[in-house]
């Protein structure tokens, strides 16, 4: 059953189409990873689809109703959660009443703040600690249980491993199919692509705000993805829509498998020694090519100089 559907949709900062003619469908229980270098478009997307920016053109459809123009605390109400880039705690605030925020268009469902302690049991000991004494992961944590405790349908994660050592973005994960299994439908963006190809059922990549290629990761040749990622021959060779001649969904038995193991042009891989890692801003999220959405809470970097903790228990 197909729960989001985006068609011809155009996104604007000013007079910049940051998202431009885009096609995208993710259907209920799926995980779908959006990948590509800064500035792609890949956070615009995200707030469009959370009603945090509008849409220039096109139309947003979820679970077959058209939200294309409705506001983001309905969209709220209706099932989809934002769990933005730079985390956006209110500092001020304990760890539990951050978490609280979450509920004020909370759906009837089986997420509350028991819960989310449960998915995350450091948080027990913790609720009454202010955030901004938090690690970045721990943070991120907290972030991924305000979204939880509205019951979305489908939840929206920014850049969830932004800043954050790769030992941490592991546990963060690893919570990830158990909040599959509650009946939720995740949209990621990742700019660590050996990240998002472990975790995705599919992959859509975009370059300038447009696609270039999308696909099952086990169908997608390292190759491949290099080249859409980093824009190669992309103006001689665009993207068609989905359906249409030359279409970017890409099937290369000849060199299609696990791209897990391939080299990083971007110099900056991670530990597995996977294919485009670029290098993100730090994780107060300065530096980024995207601006960033005016939310209520400021964005949320841990302690200078603090080590991030477990933040799965």
């Amino acid at each position: 059953m197909t729960l989001l559907e985006i068609s011809d949709l155009y996104a604007y900062h000013g007079q910049l189409a940051a998202i431009s003619a885009l096609d995208l469908t993710v259907e209920e229980g799926q995980t779908l990873a959006v990948i590509g270098a800064n500035g792609a478009g890949k956070s615009t997307l995200l707030r469009t689809i959370a009603g945090v920016m509008p849409a220039g053109a096109g139309s947003i459809r979820f679970d077959g109703r058209d939200i294309t123009r409705l506001p983001a605390h309905h969209r709220v109400a209706a099932g989809i959660a934002l769990v933005p880039e730079g985390r956006r705690l209110f500092p001020s605030l304990s760890v539990e009443e951050n978490l609280l925020v979450g509920g004020y268009r909370r759906r009837p469902g089986p997420w509350n703040v028991d819960r989310v302690m449960e998915l995350f049991p450091w948080m027990a000991q913790r609720r009454r600690q202010s955030a901004a004494g938090l690690s970045g992961g721990e943070q991120q944590a907290v972030a991924i249980g305000r979204a939880l405790i509205s019951n979305p349908r489908l939840l929206l994660l920014d850049e969830v491993s932004l800043g954050l050592a790769p030992v941490v973005v592991r546990r963060i994960y690893q919570v990830l199919p158990e909040i599959l299994r509650a009946g939720t439908t995740a949209l990621l963006v990742e700019q660590d692509v050996a990240q998002a190809l472990r975790v995705a059922d599919h992959v859509h990549c975009l370059l300038e705000g447009r696609t270039v290629l999308r696909g099952r990761p086990g169908e997608l040749a390292r190759e491949q993805i290099e080249r859409a990622y980093f824009g190669v021959d992309a103006r001689r060779q665009p993207a068609a829509a989905p359906g249409g001649s030359g279409s970017a969904d890409a099937s290369d038995p000849a060199g299609a498998g696990d791209p897990a193991g391939a080299s990083d042009p971007a110099g900056a891989g991670d530990e597995s020694g996977a294919i485009p890692r670029q290098a993100g801003p730090n994780p107060a999220g300065s530096g980024a090519s995207e601006p960033s959405a005016s939310e209520p809470g400021p964005a949320g970097a841990g302690p200078a100089g603090k080590a991030d903790e477990e933040v799965t228990g």
